[in-house]
């Protein structure tokens, strides 16, 4: 069997006897003498060069699961083409970021109910209200509660009765 010729292979071939081999092997590098010149071979860190997903699709937050779900206003968001397109689709995101309005349990009125009818001044609460679509939260001491035009006021915050989701003293 012969060996093939290789420009890539770093010493010629073996010709002839003792002569030629011990020629050959002068011309060989010292490879223990580059081994401890370079020092002990470096560990190879275990980080991956590729990132791999987290999270099979199936098994990804509900919010995610939605805008996988529903991509067809994905193909036309990197083109944005027409002058007006931009302000459609800021509108299309919103109208899809909002959330309906919260439903309460009675259990939870009446004790927010409790809070507000047993306020002393400077009492400080945390109040959660829905408003245009999404969850919003005021810190603060309930500075006013107006039964008749039925809105609380938290701090300088103005909260309609009606909005009001959650109502917790901190």
């Amino acid at each position: 069997m012969r060996r093939r010729e290789c420009s890539a292979f770093p010493f010629p071939k073996r010709r002839g006897g003792k002569k030629a081999r011990a020629n050959l092997e002068s011309d060989r590098p010292d490879l223990h003498a580059i081994r401890q010149e370079r020092g002990p071979p470096r560990k190879l860190s275990k980080r991956r060069i590729h990132r791999q997903r987290k999270a099979p699709a199936n098994r990804r937050s509900p919010r995610m699961k939605e805008e996988f779900e529903d991509r067809g206003m994905m193909k036309y968001a990197p083109y944005q083409s027409l002058i007006e397109q931009a302000q459609y689709l800021a509108a299309m995101r919103q109208r899809r970021s909002q959330i309906p309005r919260p439903l309460i349990s009675d259990d939870r009125a009446e004790e927010m109910n409790r809070i507000l009818v047993q306020h002393h001044q400077g009492d400080s609460v945390k109040a959660e209200y829905w408003e245009n679509g999404s969850l919003h939260w005021a810190c603060g001491s309930i500075e006013k509660v107006d039964a008749s035009n039925r809105f609380l006021i938290v701090g300088e915050t103005r909260i309609p009765l009606l909005n009001l989701i959650d109502l917790e003293y901190v």
